[in-house]
């Protein structure tokens, strides 16, 4: 296995982590709003001692509720026993802990309020003995997609929907995965869509492109620079890329975006 230095690097300016050969993060606003919708409301969420990210997308009327929700999770994480990156966990573990993060964050979900609304999707990675697994806990229409060169390329697992947090009390979807080897992720708000393929390129070889010329950490950057459709009313955009076979190291989560016109 590659010997990884499992640093993280933070660009405030471009908004942007990077932690060599794991994981590529970054944050993008939307076209010019007015000043009263200036923020950016899409936020993300990086914790990296539990091998959990989640991204959310709250509505200009109040585009802080996603960072305020993201915030709240992380403290839900830093609370839950015995969650660590790096743990070998039994599938009976696997259950337990599932069903633990779902009645835990359903609790949170029914204390938020209509004005709170936003999405959330959230990918916890787990080390089995029997392979590589992963607990997605979704509402809204934020994405997960799994990316594989050899079985399937470009495929999304959320389904997207109209259960928002703040609205509902309850997830959407709720999946225990099996990640093959060769499995990379993309976590993304729906602003992912003004992305644009370059004309007569085939979705799944662009994306294998991707991922055979770059550092899986420069390919959200790559994306923002090189393939961001410029149109009136783009969406902001949170992106994560990473590779789940890779993730165990200790350090302390991130959340950055959900901010306001303040």
């Amino acid at each position: 296995m590659t010997d990884f230095d499992r640093s993280v690097y933070l660009n405030r300016k471009r908004r942007s982590v990077r932690c060599p050969g794991i994981l590529g993060a970054c944050l993008r606003g939307g076209s010019e709003k007015p000043s009263y919708m200036s923020g950016v409301g899409d936020c993300l969420l990086l914790d990296f001692r539990r091998s959990f990210f989640a991204a959310s997308d709250s509505s200009d009327r109040n585009s802080s509720a996603s960072r305020s929700l993201l915030m709240q999770y992380a403290g839900l994480l830093d609370g839950f026993p015995g969650l660590k990156s790096g743990e070998v966990y039994t599938a009976q573990r696997v259950d337990r802990i599932k069903n633990d993060l779902v009645d835990r964050s359903e609790k949170l979900l029914r204390s938020l309020s209509f004005s709170d609304s936003c999405t959330l999707t959230g990918f916890l990675i787990l080390k089995t003995l029997e392979g590589t697994k992963g607990v997605l806990v979704h509402t809204g229409d934020s994405l997960l997609i799994a990316y594989h060169p050899e079985n399937g390329g470009f495929r999304q697992i959320t389904k997207s929907n109209f259960w928002m947090v703040g609205q509902t009390q309850r997830y959407y979807q709720v999946e225990t995965l099996n990640i093959e080897k060769g499995t990379r992720f993309i976590l993304a708000t729906d602003g992912f869509s003004g992305l644009d393929v370059p004309k007569g390129k085939e979705r799944n070889h662009f994306f294998q492109d991707l991922f055979d010329g770059q550092p899986i950490e420069a390919i959200p950057d790559t994306l923002v620079d090189r393939f961001d459709a410029s149109h009136p009313g783009k969406d902001d955009l949170g992106l994560v890329i990473f590779d789940p076979h890779v993730l165990p190291f200790d350090h302390a989560w991130i959340v950055f975006g959900g901010t306001t016109n303040s």
